[in-house]
């Protein structure tokens, strides 16, 4: 017959054992998770830029001329331009 210290023995093993697969396996999970996120925001982000109106509103921002934070905000500010500000800003 086996003795109480073996069955203990083996249960604390086995516990510990399965503490450990857990852990792995959950900061795996953790892990396959964030790398989903990204490319998931990558993908969305691609998709809107890809369609024909994602690309003109990028060559409308490349084509804005400014030198420095002070002559964009006096060109394209909120307050200045409205209408400029709500085009840049514009999801």
């Amino acid at each position: 017959m086996v003795d109480q210290l073996t069955l203990q023995t083996y249960s604390i093993l086995l516990t510990g054992i399965g503490m450990v697969i857990v852990l792995t396996y959950y900061s795996l999970q953790i892990r396959n998770q964030n790398r989903n996120r990204k490319l998931q925001i990558v993908k969305e982000i691609w998709d809107w830029i890809s369609t024909e109106e994602g690309y003109l509103r990028f060559a409308e921002l490349m084509t804005l001329r400014w030198t420095d934070f002070d002559d964009h905000n006096s060109k394209y500010g909120s307050t200045t331009n409205p209408e400029a500000y709500a085009k840049i800003w514009a999801a």
